[in-house]
């Protein structure tokens, strides 16, 4: 750890501020990595500090978009969210005055680390092993699988294990209702499904939105509980 000036918690705000509101191209990725680049510089600030908290707090209860026209891998993400948990691990270890910050910051980190492409492979397991059909492949259509899977590939998060348990609570039942019910439960709205989108690059997923109600295919249900 280099020895830095505590910085001017309204620099940071101004920089949060600035890149939440007017970027163009912008997604839960490049949010955490501005997290993870800036722990060191407010580690003596306690504004700085607050101002990271206040972001990854947002960024847990929605109230800042997961992508705005951009797309990351999974495995990026998760990479990244481990980085910002040894940035606040750090933090904790090396300046006392900020354990209190560091400690409710890192209760609120998605959890990173390996594996971060597991389980966008491992639903294209789950649709060839049930013959679904993906792109070009033959098979049923189910376009809820489609846009789920699609949403893996560039837009993977932790949305993704509610809208799983929603999926098998479906599968168990197969009424529709409680699949919407449970989302909606568990904050994510039908306005929230309908904005999750792929984005501008090469990884442009092409999704608008993840509005299909499944197809009830009770024989995916201890697929979809081990995934």
């Amino acid at each position: 750890y280099i020895a830095f000036k505590p910085m001017n918690p309204d620099c940071i705000g101004d920089l949060i501020v600035d890149r939440e509101s007017k970027s163009t191209h912008w997604s839960i990725l490049n949010r955490m990595n501005l997290v993870c680049e800036n722990v060191k510089a407010v580690a003596e600030s306690p504004g700085g500090l607050a101002w990271l908290y206040t972001l990854l707090r947002f960024n847990q209860i929605k109230l800042v978009p997961l992508t705005t026209q951009s797309n990351y891998q999974s495995k990026d993400l998760a990479h990244t969210q481990k980085g910002v948990s040894l940035a606040f691990a750090a933090l904790y270890a090396r300046y006392p005055a900020a354990r209190v910050w560091a400690r409710m910051c890192i209760t609120i980190v998605p959890r990173g680390g390996g594996n971060g492409d597991a389980i966008r492979l491992e639903i294209l397991d789950i649709m060839r092993r049930h013959g679904i059909k993906e792109g070009h492949r033959p098979g049923i259509e189910d376009k809820f699988i489609e846009e789920w899977h699609q949403k893996l590939h560039t837009n993977c998060a932790p949305d993704d294990i509610i809208i799983a348990e929603a999926y098998i609570n479906f599968l168990g039942s197969g009424n529709p209702d409680d699949y919407w019910q449970y989302l909606h439960g568990h904050g994510l709205s039908w306005e929230y499904m309908a904005s999750i989108g792929g984005g501008k690059g090469s990884a442009n997923s092409g999704l608008a939105g993840l509005t299909a109600t499944p197809m009830h295919l009770p024989q995916l249900t201890d697929d979809i509980k081990h995934l």
